[in-house]
């Protein structure tokens, strides 16, 4: 092999390895959990994506499941239909097009879903680049309150899992009339829940006031 030949083939072998990693840039987004709330049984987040790579990305249709630590309910027996919710008008605007999300909790595997079917391109929602988009907000509620001072651990499922949702954002890629399913799995798609310290059900401080016993006079 002479050295033009070789030098070729290096340039051949340079791209065959450089060309997913500029894939892996191009197309992708984050899924975010975020500003989570509660009351003594309730409990509330909001559900962000964000297109950060470099191409021109449009919705058309998303899932994600998130999973729990079911110590949290202390006893309870939240509902499969009805006890997680989305928050109506909590959406992003630019998604008002897309399907209605169909909303469930499974008590066997601890897990809360929310699935959206895919669109036609005509309505998808634009994604620009390093704009955060609201998914919804969604409440989850217990029937008693949460175990005292308990961490939910809340983590979105990046995987496929028998029983549960794992996440995927169906998007229009530039001009594609096609949608191509972003996950992790492919490198397309991060998952992160921005919650430090979160806690259930903490109980207040009692203050306790100084008392002198003594009496005048």
């Amino acid at each position: 092999m002479n050295f033009l030949n070789k030098r070729i083939l290096a340039a051949l072998l340079f791209l065959a390895v450089m060309l997913p990693f500029r894939n892996l840039a191009a197309d992708h987004v984050t899924m975010t959990l975020q500003n989570p709330t509660s009351t003594a049984n309730t409990l509330e987040f909001d559900v962000y994506i964000v297109n950060d790579g470099t191409s021109v990305l449009n919705l058309g249709g998303y899932q994600f499941g998130i999973n729990f630590s079911n110590t949290i309910l202390n006893g309870g027996t939240p509902a499969a239909n009805g006890a997680y919710t989305y928050i109506a008008g909590t959406r992003d605007a630019a998604f008002a097009s897309l399907s209605a999300p169909s909303i469930a909790y499974t008590a066997s595997t601890s897990h809360l879903r929310v699935v959206s079917t895919t669109v036609a391109s005509v309505y998808a929602g634009n994604l620009p680049m390093g704009v955060p988009k609201c998914l919804g907000r969604y409440r989850f509620t217990n029937t008693v309150n949460w175990l005292a001072a308990s961490n939910p651990n809340l983590q979105f499922q990046l995987v496929t899992a028998g029983g549960k949702t794992q996440c995927i954002a169906a998007c229009f890629i530039g001009s594609s009339n096609s949608s191509t399913a972003l996950t992790n799995p492919l490198g397309t798609l991060s998952g992160t829940v921005i919650a430090p310290g979160f806690l259930l059900n903490v109980p207040l401080p009692v203050h306790i006031s100084s008392f002198n016993g003594k009496k005048s006079g």
